[in-house]
C-alpha cells in the first residue's frame, strides 16, 4: 500500500507544493456545494482573483 507521500512524489508533487498551490477561497461558502448556491457575480470574482492569484505564483 502507498503512502500519501509515495502517490503524490510518483507524480512529481508533495505535500509542500501543494500547500503552495493552495488557493483560500473568500466566499464563505464550502465550494463542495453546487454552483447555485453561490450568487453568479460572485462566483466570477472569485474566479478572476483565483486566476490573478495563480498568475502570480
Amino acid at each position: 500500500m502507498y503512502t500519501a507521500n509515495q502517490i503524490l512524489k510518483k507524480d512529481g508533487l508533495s505535500l509542500e507544493i501543494l500547500y503552495k498551490l493552495s488557493y483560500q477561497s473568500k466566499l464563505g461558502i464550502n465550494l463542495k456545494k453546487n454552483l447555485h448556491y453561490f450568487e453568479k457575480n460572485s462566483l466570477f470574482q472569485e474566479l478572476i482573483c483565483v486566476n490573478e492569484w495563480y498568475d502570480s505564483l
